[in-house]
């Protein structure tokens, strides 16, 4: 799901969760990523690689959409050539009409879109109400799904609580436009059980084999957060134009998966495949949620990313939560989960220095475009933070021990 969203052009922080805040940019903030101190020495680095040859790499962001026409995305939207836009032929039959530069599983053949979602617990909470609607506690035992349910009942019961205290001040107009429109979002589509956030598209989301849905628009009706998720990864260089991509020679390729709302489990799944089928080589996933359905499917998708060598980077959240401990979905280890994968990566974002370096030390490296192991060898702020996960994390990233002794 996405959370509050900072409609900075193209700046801040590329795996950020959120919703729709409008912000400024803080003076000294354009371009940090790229500069001094908690930045990469992006600059420096380009430098030292003048005489390089770099390989364009294929980076999918599965996100909101994105605005492929956006002014600093220019030339940096990949383009499936293997197929005639527009032409309603599945030209490369890969099971996807007119997929020019992506997918958009948001919408439906007639080119309508979804945009708004309930929250997962709410989708639980609506599958399980019938069931266990007033049935006294004391009457059941050792039930798994029970407690599930009275547990989303209490999550989604307390956020409405939170919410509906706000239902005055704006009938009273005391409310701005954005947060009347966000509280709204929550009240009558995020924690609304009865709101159908399905039916447009028209596909049976617990078939996973049913994949005929979805269209070519691959930005939506609000392409903001795929678009700045995009933009830090490569946006144009130099032209003074809000901040500067890290990455010089990346296509984006737009999969249209997570709606305001929480995602489906089997979108994502569905997207991870179509990445890896269709020649991504680094997969970006700025979304996350506390319940999965279908953890089982969405591992699948990892797993066969892995196998083909595709790298998936995952958000961790803006909750300041620890993840290796408290739910967020997807993950790098599942509870059934028998060994670790060697392309998936969660990223932690309670750090913006530890996520920046970590997430762009491994796509840079593996497209040896910006960084190469030569830079990584003079750059002690990244050999620092990546002691420090390798540390925490020894099972998941072994490779850290070759790149630390190069």
């Amino acid at each position: 799901m996405k959370k509050i969203f900072f409609k900075i052009s193209l700046v801040l922080v590329a795996f950020a969760l959120s919703p729709r805040i409008i912000a400024q940019p803080i003076p000294g903030t354009l371009n940090w990523y790229n500069g001094a101190g908690t930045g990469m020495l992006t600059d420096k680095a380009y430098g030292l690689l003048k005489k390089k040859t770099s390989q364009p790499v294929i980076v999918a962001v599965i996100d909101s959409g994105v605005d492929i026409e956006h002014e600093d995305l220019q030339g940096k939207i990949w383009v499936n050539t293997k197929e005639i836009p527009k032409n309603g032929i599945d030209d490369d039959k890969n099971g996807y009409t007119d997929d020019v530069h992506g997918w958009n599983f948001l919408g439906n053949a007639n080119g309508k879109n979804q945009d708004g979602a309930r929250l997962e617990k709410t989708r639980i909470l609506a599958k399980l109400r019938d069931k266990y609607e007033g049935i006294d506690p004391a009457t059941i035992t050792a039930d798994e799904e029970f407690n599930l349910y009275q547990q989303v009942l209490s999550e989604v019961e307390q956020e409405l609580a939170n919410f509906e205290q706000y239902v005055e001040m704006i009938k009273s107009g005391q409310m701005d436009a954005e947060s009347k429109q966000y509280i709204e979002d929550q009240l009558y589509i995020n924690l609304n059980v009865d709101y159908d956030d399905r039916s447009l598209i028209g596909d049976n989301v617990d078939d996973f084999n049913d994949k005929n849905y979805g269209n070519g628009d691959v930005e939506g009706p609000d392409a903001l957060h795929g678009t700045h998720v995009s933009g830090i990864i490569c946006a144009l260089r130099g032209n003074g134009k809000g901040g500067d991509g890290v990455a010089d020679n990346v296509k984006i390729m737009s999969l249209r998966a997570v709606p305001n709302g929480d995602e489906q489990d089997k979108d994502i799944a569905l997207a991870i495949r179509y990445a890896v089928d269709n020649g991504a080589q680094v997969i970006n996933m700025s979304f996350g949620k506390s319940y999965s359905p279908r953890q089982e499917d969405v591992f699948a998708a990892f797993k066969y990313a892995d196998e083909h060598g595709v790298l998936c980077v995952h958000a961790a959240g803006n909750d300041s939560k620890d993840v290796d401990y408290e739910p967020n979905f997807p993950t790098s280890l599942y509870s059934f989960q028998e060994a670790p994968l060697d392309h998936l990566l969660q990223s932690e974002l309670q750090q913006k220095t530890k996520k920046i370096w970590w997430l762009l030390s491994q796509i840079l490296v593996k497209q040896e475009l910006i960084f190469s192991l030569q830079v990584l060898k003079f750059t002690t702020l990244f050999l620092k933070v990546s002691t420090k996960i390798y540390k925490e994390h020894q099972w998941q990233h072994q490779w850290f021990l070759e790149l630390q002794h190069y």
